[in-house]
């Protein structure tokens, strides 16, 4: 039997005779898999479905060109099926992509496409575990719902769950190693990607494995052609350096629209949500908060004010606002601007309420059922249809939108909602020739084009927005709330999802922020329970701390003129956006992980703030290896932000016990230095890096200078570390360490000096 390889200095991808396909990691001399193959699905006109595989009976041809391995099967109804394998040359990783090309003499219509995929039951294998039950698979679904690891194991034994799928990308990582696959689609625009393993019913294997496209039906003619997406495969890279290589490509391949500064704003929406603090959410209510904000700016360093759903008669007709807000949504927008902030819309567009105008007049312009009606949903009690922006009128409808809102009103933020409708859905598109995935990017891209560039847009459907959108939400819909239980709080609040349901997201996306979007976790929240709220104060710094390290957008959503002084001073910690990205340890080895690292920087010295999120319902001790934090030093100062306390100098670990349940402990880790330096402050929660903009010590002048910025709380304190042989002059230090108490509401220039 002939072998045709393709081969570099890492591994080695090797397609039989046979057309089924394995791979090889050459450095640890090890199998990767093996009797892989690729495979489509299409229907003809009469329903009847067939498949062309490569490693199938059919007629093959198997070439090496231009160092791709190229598989061609071709069946007697002259359809064409053709995959391409790239190996670059001394990386980690290869791509499968495909072709289908059809000169049947008729149409026929894609149902799926298995870019790579196995079966045990032709002996096909993936080397990760002793037992493929052992994985830890990376559940990420279509759009903002938790991204979490799971363990398969345990959930064929706690749920009997015998099959798990993930969208665009995901991870299988062996539960007892490093050992690990990364898989992901680097192209996006015209199919969802599906990657999905599904375990036998008796023993303790994989008896599938797929990475797909979906078709959605639509329709190749005689004589055309339609290709794939493509697909990024890595056996041998560690967890976060595969998938950070992976979203490295993504982000190559299209062309992300990256702000240099993510959202700061404020929303009303998770304050007044809840059916009693629904009608609540009115013009006069809102721009009264605004008004308080404006008054008191110093307070509130944010740039967008963001209205959400409440405003809209019907969905559809957006322009068209209700008797709460009765002037309107450009004097709206003109009234934020007047009080000095830039205006921000809520819209779902691709919903459209079936009482809308816009339902009753353009019809044609909806997805169809099977009857070539409107293809009626239920969204959250409200019954409605679906925008088909296949259609050139809902294509030009959109792009006008986009124009209208930003160009006549003067919006310079847009957020899109309702998006997993518009490219999910069951239904029949007017364009039979464009996926539902393709279809929502068309209308995306229309918007895009509406709006320009310089408006920030953020989207909710992951993989067709890459390349369009500034921002994606990454977590579910959040409200004041710890869990859906009430453990024995008061339990008043009606609104969004519960916290605990944000937190696998915020944690597990951390490397598409920056790279391909900015992440949008959702709303800081963090009022007193009372008002409309059940937060602890625990739970409000849990949340809090979270979303600040995430390095994503920072959106409130309290109500400023009931917000209890405690809790405004937490939101003045975190509301102000840093520019770096967290990272959880353990990464694929917990389903929500605990420790969260952000490295960071203070002029040329680094350090680091991590976080430790006791997100059980039990006290949890932690000890942490400053080596895992990518710490090199074997000494580090210690600094606890939230209780403002230093806690000396450690070596190589420290053992922090008892963590309350729902609560987080927040260090600042600084290698020991020679020369003064800063350990932590009480003003943000980075530490230095959002709140000071120079931090220096000038050898000759035996002097250390400090820059401190304006910030929102009125006052605040730094905490510097001094080496034994410095004596400060005219400051005391206690245990070599200097407090300064600085007045923050103007900028302070501090230089220390050697007595």
């Amino acid at each position: 039997m002939q072998d045709y390889v393709l081969q570099n200095d890492v591994c080695k991808v090797v397609v039989a005779e046979d057309g089924s396909i394995s791979g090889w990691d050459i450095k640890n001399d090890r199998a990767l898999f093996d009797r892989c193959f690729s495979q489509v699905f299409y229907k003809d006109e009469s329903g009847c479905i067939s498949s062309l595989k490569t490693n199938s009976n059919l007629k093959k041809d198997i070439r090496i060109e231009n160092n791709n391995a190229i598989i061609s099967v071709k069946n007697n109804d002259s359809v064409e099926y053709e995959v391409t394998i790239e190996l670059p040359e001394n990386e980690s990783h290869f791509f499968i992509s495909s072709k289908i090309r059809n000169n049947s003499g008729k149409s026929i219509r894609l149902d799926r496409i298995d870019l790579f995929s196995f079966l045990s039951s032709e002996n096909g294998k993936f080397y990760i575990s002793k037992k493929d039950i052992w994985w830890n698979f990376l559940e990420v679904p279509f759009t903002s719902y938790p991204v979490k690891a799971v363990n398969i194991e345990e959930d064929i034994i706690h749920s009997n769950k015998r099959y798990f799928r993930s969208y665009i990308f995901t991870i299988i990582q062996d539960a007892f190693s490093d050992n690990c696959l990364t898989a992901g689609f680097v192209t996006v625009k015209d199919f969802i990607g599906e990657i999905y393993v599904n375990t036998h019913k008796s023993v303790d294997f994989a008896e599938e494995f797929r990475a797909s496209n979906i078709g959605d039906g639509i329709y190749i003619e005689n004589g055309a052609e339609c290709k794939s997406e493509r697909l990024y495969l890595n056996f041998i890279d560690k967890n976060k350096q595969g998938i950070s290589c992976y979203s490295d490509i993504l982000a190559a391949e299209n062309k992300p629209l990256i702000k240099e500064k993510t959202v700061s704003a404020w929303s009303p929406f998770v304050y007044f949500a809840g059916k009693e603090y629904r009608e609540k959410t009115t013009e006069k209510n809102i721009l009264a908060m605004v008004k308080h904000m404006s008054e008191n700016k110093a307070e509130y360093p944010f740039e967008y004010i963001q209205i959400d759903s409440g405003y809209q008669i019907f969905k559809g007709d957006w322009d068209k606002w209700n008797e709460k807000f009765p002037h309107g949504p450009k004097w709206f927008a003109d009234q934020v601007k007047k009080y000095g902030f830039k205006p921000g819309i809520w819209m779902t567009p691709f919903l459209v309420s079936k009482q809308s105008d816009m339902a009753k007049e353009h019809p044609d312009w909806l997805m169809k059922n099977e009857k070539d009606e409107p293809r009626e949903i239920n969204h959250f009690g409200e019954v409605g249809y679906i925008l088909d922006c296949s259609h050139p009128g809902a294509l030009n409808w959109m792009e006008e939108l986009g124009r209208k809102w930003t160009k006549e009103y003067g919006y310079e933020y847009i957020k899109f909602d309702g998006a997993v409708v518009g490219a999910f859905m069951d239904g029949i598109l007017y364009d039979k020739k464009v996926s539902k995935a393709k279809a929502y990017r068309m209308g995306i891209e229309a918007f895009r084009k509406g709006i320009g560039d310089d408006t920030y847009f953020i989207g909710g459907a992951f993989s067709p927005s890459i390349g369009v959108v500034n921002a994606m939400r990454v977590g579910e819909d959040i409200g004041a709330k710890w869990g859906w239980k009430k453990s024995g709080r008061k339990g008043g609040y009606t609104g969004p999802c519960p916290i605990i349901e944000g937190i696998p997201s915020t944690l597990n996306m951390f490397f598409l922020n920056r790279k391909v979007w900015h992440n949008d976790p959702d709303y800081i929240v963090v009022r007193q329970e009372g008002d409309n709220s059940d937060l602890s104060e625990n739970e409000a710094i849990f949340w809090a701390s979270l979303l600040s390290m995430s390095g994503g957008n920072s959106i409130w959503s309290d109500n400023p003129l009931t917000l209890a002084p405690k809790r405004k001073k937490i939101l003045d910690k975190v509301l102000i956006p840093h520019t770096s990205t967290a990272e959880p340890l353990n990464f694929m080895k917990e389903r929500i992980p605990y420790v969260y690292n952000l490295s960071l920087k203070l002029g040329h010295a680094s350090y680091n703030v991590v976080g430790l999120f006791n997100h059980s319902e039990d006290k949890k001790t932690f000890k942490l290896d400053f080596k895992e934090l990518g710490v090199n030093a074997e000494s580090n100062h210690v600094f606890d932000f939230w209780k403002e306390k230093y806690m000396g100098i450690h070596k190589n670990e420290i053992e922090i016990r008892n963590v309350p349940a729902r609560s987080v402990v927040l260090l600042r880790v600084t290698p020991v230095a020679d020369v003064p330096q800063v350990v932590g402050t009480d003003i943000h929660i980075t530490q230095g890096a959002v709140e000071l903009s120079a931090a220096a010590y000038n050898e000759q002048l035996k002097e250390y200078e400090l820059k401190v910025k304006k910030f929102a709380g009125k006052t605040g304190k730094i905490y510097i570390a001094l080496p034994g042989n410095f004596k400060p002059k005219g400051l005391k230090a206690k245990k070599g360490i200097v407090e300064l108490k600085l007045n923050l509401k103007k900028e302070n220039k501090i230089k220390i000096k050697a007595g």
